[in-house]
């Protein structure tokens, strides 16, 4: 029989249940119960506590075991260590009295609310984090009081420090290739120099060539039985908060060639969102992956050959996957549940699971704000 604390204080919270609980803990019985409470009144008593396991399910005579059993149950609770002793689904619950347990409390808050580099007005602060604190006065003045966050003397702009002590963080606006981690190193990679060409002329940044390792793919069990975590996504860290866009060549044309972005949580759950030549044409579409991977898709034969960008915007409880060829409009691919409270990261993709030689040009690496509405 299972004890539970919640149910065990519910029912000694009752005087009726209480006083007969008392009563056959000191020997006495049934009939001693019934002549005290009166019959109603006892077998409620009895009842409640039989279903909080203070007394037998057959007889009223107490469980002797049962405050072992509470005991041993609360030991075998895992404690909490770190800041998840004062973060609590996600929200900071309280702030630790010791200095330097706030100060990683306070970080966790920043490295999921406000990317570097940002410049905010103390609205738009106040609503980046209100997502991890009820309190975002309180949080706001601690920011500000410990340097983590520097204010302008008018108070008009908000921005974050940079500290060297801090786990890597996520970029904000045109992203460096050098920013990223490979997940599996490809073949080749080489940077162009985009003056040489007619793409995307605004901007001397150079592309990003990358040539795919063979059989080189993401996908985890569903319909084909197999894992493959050989995909070669660059990656930085993604903040709740925050959009990142891939843009590339979509100069493809073998079974499965694939180039996008790629939003990773861990080895059993991400997300990659892009062009996919699959059954003789491109396809946009999106793979999401939570131990086991779904894929959609649509034809879009009149991108092949063309300069695509595929955008990832996670606001609130939700990623939002688009895409568009050229300088067309960004058309809705999927929305994906993505709790804000996930540490991720995100970057560009490119897989080439059926052959050899695949190389995608990619053009553009940018993380910029949120879309302002799904629709």
């Amino acid at each position: 029989m299972a004890t539970e604390f919640r149910g065990i204080a519910a029912a000694l919270g009752n005087d009726n249940a209480r006083r007969a609980f008392a009563r056959l803990s000191l020997g006495g019985t049934e009939q001693d119960v019934i002549e005290d409470l009166g019959h109603a009144r006892a077998a409620k008593a009895l009842d409640a506590l039989r279903r909080a396991g203070l007394i037998e399910a057959d007889a009223a005579t107490v469980r002797q075991q049962v405050f072992r059993e509470l005991l041993a149950a609360s030991a075998s609770q895992p404690r909490a260590a770190g800041i998840e002793r004062f973060v609590v689904g996600g929200r900071i619950d309280h702030y630790p009295a010791r200095r330097d347990e706030r100060d990683a409390v306070l970080r966790w808050a920043l490295q999921r609310t406000i990317p570097l580099e940002l410049a905010l007005g103390e609205s738009d602060l106040n609503d980046r984090l209100a997502r991890v604190a009820d309190d975002v006065a309180l949080l706001r003045r601690y920011l500000v009081d410990e340097r983590m966050l520097l204010r302008t003397t008018s108070g008009s702009e908000y921005r974050r420090r940079r500290d060297s002590g801090e786990s890597p963080d996520a970029p904000w606006g045109d992203v460096p290739w050098s920013a990223g981690t490979w997940t599996n190193p490809p073949v080749e990679t080489r940077e162009e120099n985009r003056a040489a060409t007619s793409d995307d002329s605004s901007t001397d940044r150079p592309a990003l060539e990358v040539t795919a390792v063979e059989t080189s793919d993401a996908w985890r069990t569903t319909a084909y039985g197999f894992v493959h975590d050989t995909e070669h996504a660059l990656l930085a860290p993604f903040v709740h908060g925050t959009a990142v866009e891939v843009s590339f060549v979509a100069d493809f044309d073998q079974q499965f060639d694939q180039a996008g972005v790629f939003v990773r949580i861990d080895d059993r759950n991400w997300i990659k969102a892009g062009v996919e030549f699959a059954d003789g044409t491109p396809q946009v579409g999106a793979v999401v992956t939570r131990d086991a991977s779904d894929w959609s898709v649509a034809p879009v034969p009149e991108w092949a050959g063309r300069t695509v960008t595929v955008r990832a915007s996670w606001d609130l409880d939700a990623l939002t996957i688009r895409a568009r060829a050229d300088d067309g409009p960004l058309r809705l691919v999927r929305v994906v549940p993505l709790e804000p409270e996930l540490a991720a990261s995100a970057g560009p993709l490119i897989c080439a699971p059926t052959r050899a030689g695949l190389t995608v040009r990619f053009t553009r690496w940018t993380v910029g704000e949120v879309d302002a509405a799904l629709h």
